[in-house]
């Protein structure tokens, strides 16, 4: 009960923590910015869009940027957590079992996306699926790092802005020869931001 305890209280201050050495607001809304600007490139073609149309797209985009922003914190917290309770590990199996679990639940969410842009159903049955796989994903990708890379501790992923924290992860899954469970603008994630706000993109353009 005691080291639940302590376990619980370790994830609520790996997000103090977080937010401390990361300057959380102002960088996180920066590279928020960014990811939206590199997608909406084309004024034009934005305003040829109907309003409720720039709306959904809006919505869309924060539903996955938001989720990006949940697996640093997340993973971070989550991850802060089981190192109390003891239950993480640095052997391959364990790398390979935290892996498997993300991608299983990442494709998942993948149909669940695609299906409710077909439907144009999209905001709250994917935010509330969005919220259920954000620690096995975003402990993942912590882990991955960690594990991938020696030279990386948990201190130095707390002050990655988002950008860095996919790329790096991206890159040293890559080095592996695995397929990253997530991915910015490359499309080489089981899911890919760029590639979402595409699929959406076009649906609406039908």
């Amino acid at each position: 009960l005691i080291k639940e305890f302590y376990a619980a209280f370790a994830h609520e201050f790996a997000h103090i923590i977080h937010r401390m050495v990361s300057k959380d607001r102002e960088i996180r809304l920066a590279a928020f910015q960014r990811l939206h600007e590199h997608f909406v490139k084309s004024r034009a073609l934005w305003l040829h869009l109907k309003v409720e149309e720039r709306h959904s797209l809006h919505n869309i985009r924060l539903l996955i940027g938001g989720f990006i922003i949940l697996l640093h914190d997340e993973g971070v917290a989550r991850f802060a957590e089981y190192r109390i309770k003891g239950v993480i590990e640095w052997i391959e199996e364990y790398f390979i079992l935290l892996y498997e679990e993300a991608l299983k639940d990442s494709k998942e969410f993948l149909e669940a996306y695609e299906q409710s842009v077909k439907r144009r159903e999209l905001l709250l049955g994917l935010m509330i699926y969005a919220d259920s796989i954000k620690y096995s994903i975003g402990l993942h990708m912590v882990h991955a790092i960690l594990y991938l890379d020696k030279e990386t501790d948990l201190e130095s992923i707390m002050k990655m802005d988002l950008n860095k924290f996919i790329k790096t992860y991206e890159q040293l899954m890559e080095s592996k020869g695995l397929k990253p469970v997530f991915s910015l603008y490359s499309g080489k994630g089981t899911l890919d931001y760029k590639r979402m706000l595409i699929l959406f993109w076009r649906s609406i353009q039908r």
